[in-house]
């Protein structure tokens, strides 16, 4: 509340407890008036790579249930579905690329905190690697659409490299903008986190299951 309240970047430092490693790296940052763009940097990357992948699930949760609520639960014309085999169905289902991120040990994330605070000094950053997204397609007949289930659709995470939904494309950017006070193509262009975007199935569908 020091800084909310006051700005008073120094006096909050000064009042976080110690055990608050990513505040007070932050705090740090702030107090010593680097820019916030810069101050962000001096985050652990595991910590700024979850905060980032956390957004763009936030915005992908929110079209899917805003798409749901306006079109049901069925594929509808202008839907994206994976184009070819099970090979790319494997490439979205295996791990976005946040989730990667969200699996991070807690613990090293916070000691890698520990580190920063200590030290003063920013880590270096690590370069995330690249994955190839599989192509999509967008349903362009009833008939087509018909034949699929909801489990057959992708949803975009915001990023880069993705294509939207023509129908849907307003809705990702009033989510950005009304959710987080970002145009959606900031995500394209974070200079603190590289985000290519991913797909994600609108919904999963158990087989094979048996009592």
């Amino acid at each position: 509340r020091l800084y909310l309240d006051g700005g008073d970047a120094q006096a909050a430092l000064d009042a976080m407890p110690r055990s608050q490693h990513l505040e007070r790296c932050l705090l740090g940052a702030l107090a010593r008036k680097l820019p916030p763009a810069e101050a962000l940097k001096q985050l652990p990357h595991q910590a700024l790579s979850l905060y980032a992948h956390a957004a763009q699930s936030l915005v992908w949760n929110t079209v899917l249930s805003r798409r749901v609520q306006a079109s049901g639960a069925r594929p509808v014309v202008g839907d994206l579905v994976l184009e070819g085999d099970a090979q790319a169905a494997a490439l979205v289902a295996a791990a976005p690329e946040e989730t990667a991120a969200a699996c991070a040990d807690d613990d090293a994330v916070m000691e890698s905190a520990a580190d920063v605070d200590a030290a003063g000094e920013e880590l270096e950053q690590p370069q995330e690697g690249w994955r190839g997204l599989p192509a999509v397609r967008r349903l362009e007949t009833p008939e087509e659409a018909e034949k699929l289930s909801l489990s057959d659709i992708v949803l975009p995470l915001p990023g880069s490299d993705v294509e939207y939904p023509p129908a849907l494309r307003s809705v990702y950017e009033e989510v950005s903008t009304g959710f987080l006070g970002v145009d959606l193509a900031d995500f394209g262009s974070c200079g603190l986190v590289p985000l290519t975007g991913s797909y994600r199935f609108a919904a999963a569908e158990p087989k094979g299951l048996q009592w």
